[in-house]
């Protein structure tokens, strides 16, 4: 017998993330947006916008990465997933997704480019759904190692320990 973990993987066919969980791409605009409009670090074209569903099982983690554009994170299913930011400024926030308002849970949380971000699940597993503006590229991911990240980030070595894998 299945767990529900497990019916949901197959369920929405969602394939192994590098930094973590599992993902299903559900939508790339076939709208572009030229290189020369966007700042020199993309490199090139990319489309106006893409979406994926995100499942991070119980007890599971996604690594320290940020991406070279915007991304909304969209709470789904299950028990909301802990999003950990550190922004450029060496800020560091923590929230919780989920629909629980009154318990100061976000149904939805914007990412903005360059920040450092994970997300663990810790009771229970979470489905979100993910809206990057510019389109996600993998080439626009950047998952340093934590030694790397504890150099730039002093002040937050431990969350940056508790949540890399390399």
């Amino acid at each position: 017998m299945k767990t529900e973990e497990q019916q949901i993987i197959e369920n929405l066919n969602l394939k192994p993330h590098p930094e973590g969980g599992f993902f299903r791409e559900t939508y790339r605009t076939p709208i572009f947006v030229a290189g020369k409009n966007l700042p020199e670090s993309f490199g090139g074209r990319r489309n106006l916008s893409t979406s994926i569903l995100f499942f991070l099982p119980a007890g599971n983690f996604s690594a320290f990465h940020r991406l070279r554009q915007d991304e909304v994170w969209y709470f789904h299913h299950g028990k909301g997933p802990v999003l950990h930011c550190i922004y450029p400024d060496n800020t560091y926030k923590k929230i919780t997704l989920g629909p629980g308002i009154e318990h100061n849970q976000y149904p939805q949380f914007e990412i903005p480019a360059n920040t450092l971000f994970a997300a663990q699940t810790i009771q229970n597993y979470a489905l979100v759904g993910c809206l990057a503006t510019p389109g996600f590229d993998f080439a626009d991911l950047d998952m340093p190692p934590a030694a790397q990240l504890i150099k730039e980030f002093p002040d937050h070595q431990q969350i940056i320990k508790t949540l890399t894998r390399t």
